[in-house]
């Protein structure tokens, strides 16, 4: 899923962070363990959602997060 940039008035509103928790539930029952996604290491405030999400750094020049998703079923 690519996220594009939208003008400034669409940013800050929550609609990200709203888009990816509705989309961690599905890769989850969709059989997914992990999940990774690719930004700019310069794009800070993108780096600050997804780290706020639970995704942490792997990667150098572009920025490679990963977040291991949980199983429901360990519970």
């Amino acid at each position: 899923m690519a996220l594009p940039r939208h003008p400034a008035s669409w940013r800050r509103q929550g609609l990200a962070t709203a888009m990816i928790l509705r989309a961690l539930p599905r890769a989850r029952s969709s059989g997914f363990r992990r999940l990774r996604l690719q930004v700019s290491d310069t794009n800070q405030p993108a780096l600050a959602l997804y780290q706020r999400i639970g995704f942490a750094e792997s990667g150098r020049g572009y920025a490679v997060l990963m977040r291991q998703l949980a199983d429901p079923t360990a519970e």
